[in-house]
């Protein structure tokens, strides 16, 4: 039903308002439908423009931005109204039933009915001419709407030269653009930390780092002479708190702009969640290389992904010209969207051996005294920032069953981020019966190397994980490891040669691995010497490091040297 504002019966009063489109059509690029909506409504007197809101299933939704209608401006002259123009699509999800488009300052409906009905008055085989333009209009935008449509990949426009153009400028260095997802102490940031330090190395190179997020990381980028840029909040995430197109459309062209001020050679993203940083970057002409460390299968992905950002994400991993993964594992899971052998494998490494300097025995002795550890307590120790998804609930309900049979274990986790709300769900874990402040929790830092000195085993308790950094550090200290079976781990250690596995969540099998460890000192040396001649087989900070910069080389010079299915 569509309510027609022409047909006003009151005399002296002009339309109020006009639905100039309303349709379902299949989006080409995804198997998703989008209801398109166009219209225009007046407010009269000195009112602001009401504007116009479109509701789906009763709930509002963000699918609809404001235009410029000239058309209307000129009929409505000498009327004394304020014209508010509207366009937009939505894409359709499976919950969507009902609509209707509201005018926000009276409420009154102006048009209404049902998905199935719309579908079947407007099947994609009956749109005309005029309904093909509006749409093709509608997938721009934002940009469209401005003007500023994104040229195609490679054309050269003011904000994006071509990157040869860019490339040639003599002795001037090409610029390297870092997106960070955040600048938080955590694994995946600080392997974009140590890869722009890398690319400062290059005197032919010019790091800038990136964020819509601040964090401590920032603080060691600037020891390093890397400037880092911070950006206005927008929606980054996966889930992204996105309502619609046009929600996440906007996070592209902010992003897009952001990137554009630094007039890059090359984008390097970080982390899956900045798969619009991707799209961003190819609308800029720009070549992007993508930093993928998320271990998610295919259902996790349905989980975990907006409904509408998915199709988005999906095309970001065609488009990027080498997608790294940290694991062989998790580029297994995302094979199916290569083309070309652009996706490889780096996997994660330390920037030094953490015994590179000083004796273990002394060091141990100091940091378990300046934790107040006593000499016969047993240390579990976890590191990573506490959230659900690395699950240290497990190990805190694995010391309340140990606590009875072994008196003097004890478990620190370093991790705890304020705003994190996983960390509330932590802290009220640690103050149950039968804890008694055996358990110790530690915000996270940068400074980890006295906690892991102290330690007895290292404990890996996530459901996610790809290439863990904080397993590489136990390992680099010569600790035994009892882990869950997540993504690259088993890669990164040997069960029953340094590592004892146990199933998700399981905490009683974790405190039977934590008894046999704590009560039997010889195997828990040998796991641990075996830990450490892990490490050093896996520690190659200079050839990691090398392979980064001979990846950017690769994409910035077009070099096909690197393609096929590589790990480094």
């Amino acid at each position: 039903m569509v309510r027609d504002g022409f047909r006003s019966t009151e005399a002296g009063v002009p339309p109020r308002w006009s639905v100039d489109a309303f349709w379902i059509q299949p989006d080409s690029l995804s198997p998703h439908r989008i209801l398109v909506a166009s219209g225009w409504c007046l407010s009269t007197g000195d009112a602001h423009s009401p504007g116009v809101v479109l509701r789906c299933n009763g709930e509002v939704h963000d699918g609809l931005a404001q235009v410029e209608r000239p058309d209307v401006r000129r009929r409505a002259r000498g009327m004394h109204v304020n014209v508010c123009g509207f366009r937009g699509r939505v894409f359709v999800t499976p919950e969507m039933r009902e609509f209707d488009l509201v005018l926000a300052d009276s409420g009154i409906v102006i048009a209404a009915g049902t998905i199935a009905e719309l579908e079947r008055r407007f099947p994609a085989r009956s749109m005309g001419p005029t309904a093909r333009t509006l749409l093709r209009i509608a997938s721009g935008v934002q940009e469209a709407w401005r003007g500023r449509r994104a040229p195609d990949r490679g054309t050269a426009t003011d904000d994006a030269t071509s990157v040869a153009d860019r490339g040639a400028a003599g002795d001037v260095p090409r610029s390297v653009v870092l997106f960070a997802h955040n600048l938080n102490l955590e694994g995946a940031t600080m392997v974009l930390v140590r890869i722009a330090e890398a690319v400062r190395t290059r005197q032919d190179l010019s790091p800038m780092v990136v964020s819509f997020v601040d964090g401590p990381a920032r603080a060691r980028l600037a020891e390093r002479g890397v400037s880092v840029s911070l950006l206005p909040a927008a929606d980054t995430t996966l889930a992204g708190g996105w309502r619609g197109f046009l929600k996440l459309e906007r996070t592209v062209a902010a992003t897009r702009r952001a990137l554009a001020a630094h007039r890059p050679s090359l984008v390097i993203v970080n982390t899956l969640e900045s798969f619009c940083a991707v799209n961003a970057a190819h609308r800029l002409g720009a070549p992007v290389i993508w930093l993928i460390h998320e271990h998610y299968s295919p259902d996790v992905l349905q989980r975990v992904v907006a409904r509408v950002a998915l199709p988005a994400m999906e095309r970001a991993l065609k488009r990027a010209d080498r997608v790294v993964f940290v694991s062989e594992e998790t580029r297994e899971l995302f094979a199916h969207h290569d083309s070309g052998g652009r996706f490889v494998v780096c996997p994660n490494t330390l920037d030094e051996d953490p015994l590179a300097s000083g004796t273990r025995l002394a060091d141990r002795e100091s940091s378990r005294r300046s934790l107040g550890i006593e000499p016969g307590d047993m240390l579990a120790l976890s590191v990573g920032t506490i959230c659900s998804r690395k699950d240290q609930t497990t190990l805190v309900e694995s010391i309340r069953i140990l606590a009875d049979r072994c008196p003097n274990v004890r478990a620190v986790l370093v991790g705890l981020r304020e705003g994190e709300p996983f960390s509330r769900v932590i802290e009220e874990n640690v103050r149950r019966p039968g804890i008694d402040g055996r358990v110790r929790l530690v915000r996270e830092s940068i400074d980890v190397d006295r906690y892991y000195r102290a330690a007895d085993v290292f404990v890996l308790s996530s459901r996610i994980e790809s290439c863990s950094l904080a397993v590489l550090e136990a390992m680099g200290h010569g600790l035994p490891i009892v882990t869950t079976l997540c993504g690259g781990v088993r890669e990164q250690v040997r069960i029953g040669e340094n590592a004892l596995s146990f199933e998700f969540g399981d905490a009683a099998q974790l405190a039977r691995h934590l008894e046999i460890l704590f009560r039997d000192g010889e195997t828990r040396r040998r796991m641990g010497e075996r830990s450490r001649a892990r490490f050093l087989a896996w520690h190659k900070p200079e050839e990691s490091r090398a392979r980064y910069l001979d990846l950017i080389e690769s994409v910035l010079t077009g070099r096909d040297a690197d393609r096929g299915r590589t790990r480094a």
